[in-house]
Formats: structure tokens, sequence, C-alpha cells
């Protein structure tokens, strides 16, 4: 008889793994693969970029959490609402990247549009595409 349970960080490893069996023999790639099976991952899409939702059910933090993302467009970067600018690596069509997580934590991942729009303090002397200067404190947010 199986026990049920409202709470994932008590829901059977065992009882899991059948449910995602048929997936997994249909080799079904999946948009988010997280190397602890307790953390809560989804893959929401944008025009913009990924937003990578957490939330960690093992009920004590994690020092490192092992994320692949499927990714069918080139990124620029990834971030943490929590960790900040995250490195990370590109493997065939997906990107690998790690981080800490104690409770929850939202990743973004910014597609590569080529450029980058900037507005200066003083006008319209704005840097464009392929400039070398750093963005200002002055810069919109494309998010």
């Amino acid at each position: 008889r199986l026990e049920h349970s409202a709470n994932p960080w008590d829901y059977p490893d065992a009882v899991r793994e059948a449910i995602l069996a048929p997936v997994r023999a249909a080799a079904v790639e999946p948009p988010v693969v997280c190397s602890e099976p307790r953390v809560d991952a989804v893959c929401l899409n944008s025009p913009r970029g990924l937003v990578i939702p957490l939330a960690n059910y093992t009920l004590h933090p994690l020092t490192n959490v092992h994320f692949s993302v499927r990714a069918d467009r080139d990124v620029a970067r990834v971030e943490s609402i929590r960790q900040g600018r995250l490195h990370f690596r590109r493997a065939g069509g997906r990107l690998a990247f790690s981080l800490p997580l104690e409770s929850t934590d939202y990743i973004k991942l910014y597609y590569d549009t080529g450029f980058q729009i900037r507005i200066a303090r003083r006008g319209n002397d704005a840097p464009f595409a392929g400039s070398a200067q750093p963005a200002r404190k002055s810069a919109i947010s494309r998010w």
C-alpha cells in the first residue's frame, strides 16, 4: 500500500522513478535537468530568454546543484536572483551551470540579441552595438 503525502520531501524515490519511467523510456529530452531530484525546476519561455523558478524541497541548503538547460538560441548570460551572474558552458544544444541553493531562487537566461541598447545620462550619445564601453548605471534593463 502506498502512503500519501503532500510533502515532496516525503515522496518515495521508488515511486517517483516509477512515474518517470515511461517518460525516460520514450527518450523525452526535458527542458531542464537538475542534479537533485527534490529541487523543483521548470522552464518558462519568453521572447528575450528563459526564467527557471527553483524550489528546494530537501529541507536543507544545497552547496552545489548542477543544471542542464535546453537552449535553442544563443544565450548571452545566465543570472541567479540570489547569486548574481553565473558561469555557464554550452554542451551541444544545452547549457550547463551550477549554484548553491538554500530554499528558492530564480534563474534568468538572457538570449544573445547581438546588440545592447544603452541610454547615456546626458542625452543621445549612448554607445551602441559593438562598443567596448561598459554599461553605465543609467542603462535600462530589457528584461
